[in-house]
């Protein structure tokens, strides 16, 4: 998914934000795999699908010190670790 980004950086030596979408769908889906899909051992195997369009964007099912947790698991998560 980091390919474009990943790319700039070996060739241009730099990142611009053109690679910004890949950025973003890593991301998505990092948190997707710690929030919907229940692949954390730290928050088990629990759902918190993300909010419908029609639903307000700001409200999540959960406290505050889970989505602390949720963000520490996916800064944890190898997959934003590139070389």
């Amino acid at each position: 998914m980091l390919g474009g980004r990943v790319a700039e950086q070996i060739f241009f030596n730099h990142t611009s934000t053109g690679a910004a979408d890949d950025l973003r769908r890593v991301t998505q889906t990092a948190y997707a795999q710690v929030t919907v899909l229940g692949m954390d051992p730290a928050l088990g195997p629990i759902s918190y699908p993300p909010p419908k369009e029609e639903e307000m964007q700001f409200y999540k099912p959960y406290s505050e010190s889970t989505a602390e947790l949720i963000d520490e698991r996916v800064r944890g998560l190898h997959m934003f670790t590139v070389y």
